[in-house]
């Protein structure tokens, strides 16, 4: 058989074989199971809770699981920048619908319980993105809403659980905490070598 039969046959072999997932999508996936488990958690504990929770909350809810969903393909894929403006339109979205939801402005701060449940819940899918990420070549803006996303879906359990209906409180403990997670992550992944360079 000669060399160019081979590479012949070598082709159809190859064509013939199921589409392998791109490195992105392994991480995407797994990211994703990993920040679905966190929002299954929240919801429960909020259904678990006695105090009814007013639709405007859910439908914010609902933009935040999708905030978690495009933050999480833009961390991870190559060449994402129409994904970015998607994620922060939808961020954008929800941070209102948030602060709507609260009923006329309030600027008393209440306590800073919410904060801590924030950053517990926040830590698991933060870890992940890390971990996955370093996967691939440092991007600054990916590795930023990488960290945002990681940070909503604590911010989704405080949504659906905290009965504080201040706005200066919603600013101060729930939408800068999850901007902190952002920051704290896009810092910790600059100072971690990558295991390829490819985007």
């Amino acid at each position: 058989m000669s060399d160019m039969e081979l590479i012949r046959k070598e082709v159809r072999a190859a064509l013939g074989k199921e589409p392998v997932a791109q490195r992105w999508q392994l991480g995407a996936r797994t990211l994703a199971a990993t920040e679905v488990a966190v929002v299954i958690v929240c919801v429960a504990v909020a259904l678990a809770m006695p105090r009814p929770i007013p639709p405007v909350r859910w439908l914010s809810a609902f933009l935040l699981v999708l905030v978690v969903a495009a933050g999480t393909v833009v961390a991870v894929r190559p060449a994402a920048a129409a994904s970015r403006g998607l994620f922060a339109g939808l961020a954008l979205l929800s941070l209102v619908t948030s602060t709507m939801s609260r009923g006329p402005l309030d600027l008393e701060l209440h306590g800073p319980e919410c904060v801590p449940l924030e950053l517990l819940l926040a830590l698991l899918p933060a870890c992940v993105t890390l971990v996955i990420l370093r996967g691939f070549a440092y991007r600054l803006k990916e590795s930023f809403i990488g960290g945002l996303a990681a940070g909503a879906t604590g911010l989704l359990a405080l949504e659906l659980t905290c009965p504080v209906e201040s706005t200066a409180h919603l600013v101060a403990y729930h939408f800068l905490p999850c901007i902190a997670v952002g920051v704290a992550l896009t810092w910790a992944r600059s100072r971690l070598s990558s295991k390829t360079y490819a985007p």
